[in-house]
Formats: C-alpha cells, sequence, structure tokens
C-alpha cells in the first residue's frame, strides 16, 4: 500500500508539472505563429515575380 501511495504521488506531481510544461509550449507555438511574417512575405515576393514580368513583356 505505501509503494501504490508513494506512486500516486508521484504520478500526481509529474501529471501537474505536464500542464505547466504543456502551457509553455503552447505559449510559445502560439507566440511563434503570431509572429510568423510569411503571408506578408508571400504577398510582397508575388508583387515583385509580377513587376518583373511586366517588364521583361
Amino acid at each position: 500500500m505505501v509503494i501504490e501511495n508513494a506512486f500516486l504521488e508521484i504520478f500526481k506531481l509529474l501529471a501537474e508539472n505536464f500542464d505547466d510544461v504543456l502551457e509553455s509550449v503552447l505559449s510559445s507555438v502560439e507566440e511563434t505563429l503570431s509572429k510568423d511574417d510569411s503571408t506578408e512575405k508571400l504577398k510582397r515576393i508575388e508583387k515583385e515575380i509580377s513587376s518583373l514580368e511586366k517588364k521583361k513583356n
């Protein structure tokens, strides 16, 4: 019974820490995605390509 209680206590502590780790990872991912400016870069590159194609013709 002592081992079982110790196991449950350790599992509980790990589960609590896992929530903290998971929250941290989710925050990092959310921050990275919000800073992602790839769509703006894509629009800018498409404009440059279009401009170069017009100059070519």
